[in-house]
């Protein structure tokens, strides 16, 4: 059985967000979900799917990881896609960001804060 936790997470303009064509999009609202945190050293992903019907990424699947300069949660790439991404194993990490950020529908920016409590 997978743990999840709840996080919040809070979409901002960043860098821009863009589709897999690479035209802008309008940051999504912010959302809540439950997901799966997966750390290896200082590499952190988190993947969950959002189940808000009314939400501009509704039913998407959203990776999440800090931006490496930081690496903390509040600064973080967000992908979105419409199926359960599959992740690669690299021996480099940046390399499987790379990847998962060239692979999304849309991808973004945003402030995560992950809860303390259950689910």
């Amino acid at each position: 059985m997978i743990d999840l936790v709840r996080i919040r997470v809070q979409p901002f303009y960043g860098w821009g967000w863009s589709n897999r064509s690479q035209e802008r999009c309008d940051v999504p609202p912010p959302f809540s979900l439950d997901a799966e945190i997966i750390e290896e050293g200082e590499f952190k992903t988190a993947i969950g799917r959002l189940e808000l019907t009314s939400h501009s990424l509704a039913s998407m699947w959203i990776f999440l990881s800090p931006i490496r300069a930081g690496n903390t949660w509040s600064w973080s790439h967000l992908c979105a896609f419409p199926e359960k991404p599959s992740i690669p194993d690299y021996p480099e990490k940046l390399d499987v960001l790379r990847n998962v950020i060239s692979a999304a529908t849309v991808t973004g920016f945003a402030h995560v804060e992950i809860s303390t409590e259950g689910s």
